[in-house]
């Protein structure tokens, strides 16, 4: 795999945009059809406010 061929600081990179990616997505798909957000920056606004109450 090509991508084993990268050096360790780049592959963690890239895991962290994977994993980001995936839990974009998912806000995406549960939110898709609600209209409570106006668009998809207000949904990651909203999880980063979360985000920094629960820390």
């Amino acid at each position: 795999m090509l991508f084993l061929h990268y050096p360790n600081a780049i592959r963690r990179v890239i895991y962290t945009t994977n994993a980001v990616e995936s839990v974009n997505s998912q806000f995406r798909r549960v939110t898709k059809n609600k209209r409570v957000f106006p668009n998809d920056l207000a949904v990651f606004k909203t999880n980063y406010v979360k985000k920094q109450i629960q820390s």
